[in-house]
């Protein structure tokens, strides 16, 4: 009898270790929330539930009816930029690296595709005015992109005293049709 209740008494503490632990793997993102001291206020009508319904595609009157009022709009302006930088000879395509002291040649272009600024000097001979066609043409794909399109970003929360808040915001193109939505923490660490 006294067996079988050590047994039992094990089963249930693996059980909930298990769970413990199964709990920390697919919730990590809130563990840390709740340890760096996050909080999040949001826009009056704004529901979790509600910023998961909405889906790319939607135009920007659904999304105000369903979220209500963003607590604030920011214009964004239209960037595509490209960089390029040595890179190590047994890096893995997956990896990223950074070439924080190299050379460097970082090109901005216009929403047509030619250069607008040019700085760095890890490629000659690249000038305002060249097509990215061009460059890619002469001196391969570039290391690194960053590109934007202009558009508009709703948000729907902001940080409270520790900086560490829940972003909910979503995106839109210049005719305001969902593009993508912000779902994450930021930690102000």
């Amino acid at each position: 009898m006294k067996t079988k209740k050590i047994l039992l008494s094990l089963i249930l503490l693996s059980l909930c270790v298990a769970l413990l632990i199964y709990g920390v793997y697919n919730n990590i993102e809130s563990i840390y929330y709740v340890l760096f001291n996050g909080k999040t206020y949001y826009s009056s009508g704004y529901s979790e539930d509600a910023f998961h319904m909405i889906s790319e595609g939607w135009d920007e009157s659904k999304v105000i009816y369903v979220l209500g009022e963003p607590m604030t709009i920011q214009k964004l302006d239209f960037v595509n930029s490209w960089a390029y930088y040595a890179t190590p000879s047994n890096k893995k395509s997956s990896e990223l690296t950074y070439n924080l002291f190299g050379p460097i040649t970082r090109i901005s272009f216009d929403p047509n595709g030619i250069a607008i600024q040019v700085t760095g000097d890890f490629l000659k001979d690249v000038s305002i005015g060249m097509t990215q066609e061009s460059i890619e043409s002469n001196w391969g794909s570039p290391t690194s992109v960053i590109m934007q399109h202009a558009g508009y970003k709703y948000s729907y929360s902001k940080p409270g005293r520790s900086g560490t808040y829940k972003v909910r915001a979503v995106i839109f193109d210049e005719n305001k049709v969902v593009i993508e939505k912000e779902n994450y923490i930021y930690f102000d660490v």
